[in-house]
């Protein structure tokens, strides 16, 4: 099972690969001036950092995550980028958010959703009652918006071994064959309707990866590639196998990111919905 530091190393390697993606996807939120925005399951906080960024001038950010490393992490990026009045962290989960009905412009939840089974790290295979969370805290006519990495090439030249690392039923782990349709990220539109969300948008950005890279990125896309196809590489056949480590790791002189004509990408999708205007809610 990874730790919660190791996931944060890996988080920062794949928001590093990514930004560009998420960039253009926070563009879609309502950042006018002096709005306020809740970051749910912020990690180490990097998506709340350019938040923050995008609401200036006079916005707030605030960023939960029941992970207390990443916490520290997220306080001390926030601290060093000179973002102290206008971003601030706490510990909560995001299916009891630690904050009144109604009380944010918007509400950003990135890559927190995936349906799975809660002994596997997941929410439940019922992203509802966390979804209607992020819609009792977001005001009646406010955002809310639901990031999820959605699709990647990696591995160019390669399409036959990309596709059966793809395959592979732990790299298919989260869209099981008979689990219901609807649990799948590409359903979020769904959910944020029964959620009582409207104007219900998707749209897909694409973080082009592109050689010479640099060793930094040449590194975080061996953490990459490990994390998708690390455990789902076992299914296949020694020759395929030997093909993904030779391919795959920055030790091997055939490492795939280090030719200097390397291109692959990675995309996001993000889908948004209003809260509608009249949807306030009633204490007993």
């Amino acid at each position: 099972m990874m730790t919660d530091l190791d996931y944060l190393s890996l988080a920062s390697a794949m928001h590093r690969l990514t930004e560009p993606a998420v960039s253009s996807a926070i563009s879609l939120l309502p950042l006018v001036p002096g709005s306020r925005g809740l970051d749910v399951a912020c990690g180490n906080g990097d998506h709340s950092l350019w938040l923050a960024r995008a609401a200036k001038p006079d916005g707030c950010v605030f960023g939960i995550d029941i992970c207390k490393e990443g916490l520290v992490r997220a306080i001390e990026s926030a601290k060093s980028a000179g973002l102290k009045g206008e971003l601030a962290f706490l510990q909560g989960d995001v299916c009891s958010i630690p904050f009144p009905d109604h009380i944010f412009d918007w509400v950003w939840c990135a890559d927190c959703l995936w349906p799975g089974p809660r002994s596997q790290g997941f929410l439940g295979m019922n992203p509802l009652p966390a979804l209607e969370e992020l819609v009792r805290v977001t005001r009646p006519g406010g955002t809310v918006a639901l990031l999820f990495w959605s699709s990647q090439k990696l591995l160019p030249g390669h399409p036959l071994l990309e596709a059966r690392l793809n395959a592979t039923l732990v790299a298919c782990y989260p869209f099981q064959e008979g689990w219901d349709p609807r649990a799948h990220i590409l359903s979020a539109p769904l959910w944020m309707n029964e959620a009582g969300l409207m104007d219900i948008r998707g749209r897909t950005f694409v973080a082009d990866i592109q050689g010479p890279l640099s060793d930094q990125a040449q590194d975080d896309l061996q953490l990459c590639f490990q994390m998708l196809w690390g455990r789902a590489a076992e299914e296949l056949p020694e020759k395929e196998r030997e093909n993904f480590r030779v391919l795959c790791s920055n030790c091997s002189a055939d490492f795939i990111a280090a030719n200097q004509y390397y291109y692959g990408f990675i995309t996001y999708t993000i889908f948004t919905g209003r809260v509608a205007a009249g949807s306030l809610i009633i204490a007993n």
